[in-house]
């Protein structure tokens, strides 16, 4: 997703079907804290900001584990679908923490969006 002027935004959306939930994060490339980014945004969203980078790293990936993700799944196993982009499923602690936690994490191709017909 791009900006107005061209700035990355990274944004993550976790639909857990059997909750009727969305959850919403969105990463910016943004010096300081700005609370009015979270106006708009559905109950329970959050906007992380970083002054270098938009892009989900496995730092960022750990966090939304276990901040949003976890905390908010009902008990038992959980499948995650991803893209296979480096800081989904190459960080030992983060694949720790999903198996620990009962996340199944299921990647595609990186970059590429995943359809699921059932």
């Amino acid at each position: 997703m791009s900006g107005e002027k061209g700035g990355t935004k990274t944004v993550v959306t976790c639909a857990m079907l059997e909750v009727i939930y969305f959850l919403h994060i969105v990463f910016l490339k943004v010096n300081g804290r700005s609370l009015e980014f979270e106006d708009s945004m559905p109950l329970g969203s959050h906007v992380e900001m970083n002054e270098t980078c938009a892009y989900i790293n496995s730092n960022v990936f750990m966090k939304f584990q276990k901040d949003h993700f976890i905390p908010r799944k009902e008990p038992g196993e959980v499948f995650l679908i991803l893209d296979s982009h480096a800081s989904h499923c190459s960080d030992v602690a983060v694949v720790g923490l999903a198996v620990e936690n009962d996340v199944i994490l299921f990647s595609s191709k990186p970059h590429h969006p995943v359809f699921i017909v059932t």
